[in-house]
């Protein structure tokens, strides 16, 4: 993508530049030219400007170094403590791809008084649990607890992150993907190169499991919110040797 620049000093007619648009969204003010919402690109003005209008293309962005983002976070959703089911479902899915991968999973738990939440986690494959237990994450606020969340990111560097769709989670995942102005999606299928979400709705048509459009998401950690009950729950295991942050 780029911009028009239009260059004043070598404009000879400015009524014979204005006319060039098709669109008519050149307009002269106070003796200059300008270019409205209603430019469409054609670069006509470009081809028959007589080089007063310039078509300048935008700066190439930064590249992200893709190795320094590992692993697949997962948002442990709870009440009181009590983790809820969907947490355990995509804690589940984080270590089928995981193992996939060769990356490890991670759960980002926050709360007050939530240790022996903490603890279960170890029998459901997680690698390392992030653990912020403080009187003001008590009751839920989106801005505390995207804080956190944010912070959490720029240290670890997940690859990956996983929130469930409840309540919490659909006001907590799309406030911290725009910090880091990433793509969220409704995730179906998820690889550790793009995210996979549903085109349609299951009862809008018959064949919508073939109608799974790939969403490239350019920028890190991929994010994604799953619904309960979407996936096979994972079995509790013996509880597994992980590290605590």
């Amino acid at each position: 993508m780029g911009k028009l620049v239009i260059h004043q000093e070598k404009i000879e007619d400015i009524a014979a530049l204005i006319s060039i648009c098709p669109f008519g969204a050149m307009t002269a003010s106070e003796g200059k030219v300008e270019i409205g919402a209603a430019c469409r690109m054609c670069k006509l003005c470009v081809k028959k400007g007589g080089g007063a209008v310039e078509f300048v293309e935008d700066a190439p962005k930064l590249s992200v170094d893709k190795s320094k983002w590992q692993g697949i976070a997962v948002y442990i959703d709870h009440v009181d403590g009590r983790i809820h089911p969907v947490s355990f479902e995509l804690l589940g899915k984080a270590r089928e791809l995981a193992d996939k991968i060769h990356e490890q999973v991670y759960a980002l738990f926050m709360g007050e008084n939530i240790g022996s939440g903490a603890e279960e986690l170890r029998h459901y494959g997680v690698d390392k649990v992030f653990v912020c237990d403080k009187p003001v994450l008590s009751q839920f606020n989106i801005e505390i607890y995207a804080k956190v969340f944010e912070s959490f990111i720029r240290q670890v560097q997940p690859a990956a992150i996983l929130v469930g769709a409840t309540p919490v989670g659909r006001q907590l995942a799309p406030r911290v993907a725009a910090r880091f102005r990433t793509g969220l999606a409704r995730c179906w299928i998820f690889t550790r190169t793009a995210i996979w979400c549903r085109s349609v709705r299951p009862l809008a048509a018959i064949s919508w499991q073939k109608s799974l459009p790939q969403i490239p998401v350019p920028r890190w950690p991929r994010c994604a919110t799953r619904s309960w009950r979407r996936l096979s729950g994972p079995k509790r295991r013996r509880a597994r040797l992980c590290l605590w942050q």
